[in-house]
């Protein structure tokens, strides 16, 4: 289990490295659940200082799994951005690493089997009983879940990063490279092969 956060989260001026610390840790004991229940590992997580911001959707994106873009040797990576570590608790964090969980592997589903990821609009994840057995995972996945349908969370959030000098992203890093670039663990690969997903 790696986790990397990104040099410039410690450069931010309204937060402390005690903050950053101990929400490193916490991630670290939310990935520990998340491989123990499924029996495979998570990919690299990224910490990224940046809170993306859909302007066109008008919402906050709490993180991604994506092919890297940061010169590590593993090529899929799950991005939590700092201001969700910051604000939300242990639960809303294990369910969206858990919701991270399951995009990462449908994607790399879709990448073994040659099919693109479907459109915009379309769920690209797996259903959270495909992986997880533990209950309190999927409640804290369905936590997470509902914290994205509250505008007045997304504008909070939005203010108190600003307030604290952090930078504003688009969420272009989350887009998917070429497929030919990608690194699939084979873990994943066993895993997936033994539920029928491939």
């Amino acid at each position: 289990m790696r986790i990397h956060v990104l040099k410039r989260c410690k450069e931010l001026p309204g937060v402390t490295k005690s903050e950053i610390d101990s929400k490193k840790r916490l991630l670290a004991e939310c990935i520990h659940h998340i491989e123990k229940d499924t029996g495979a590992k998570c990919p690299p997580v990224i910490v990224s200082p940046c809170l993306f911001f859909s302007q066109k959707a008008g919402k906050i994106f709490f993180g991604g799994a994506a092919t890297a873009p940061l010169e590590i040797k593993d090529k899929t990576i799950v991005i939590v951005t700092l201001p969700t570590l910051l604000h939300f608790d242990k639960d809303v964090i294990l369910g969206i690493l858990a919701e991270e969980f399951l995009h990462y592997t449908y994607f790399i589903a879709s990448w073994i089997k040659g099919k693109p990821p479907p459109p915009e609009d379309k769920d690209k994840q797996h259903k959270p009983q495909l992986w997880f057995k533990n209950p309190h995972i999927i409640k804290c996945y369905h936590k997470a879940q509902k914290q994205k349908q509250t505008p007045q969370q997304f504008l909070k959030i939005k203010q108190d990063w600003q307030r604290k000098g952090g930078p504003i992203s688009n969420g272009t890093e989350l887009k998917p490279q070429r497929i030919d670039k990608l690194f699939i663990p084979r873990d994943i690969q066993r895993k997936l092969a033994q539920k029928k997903l491939i």
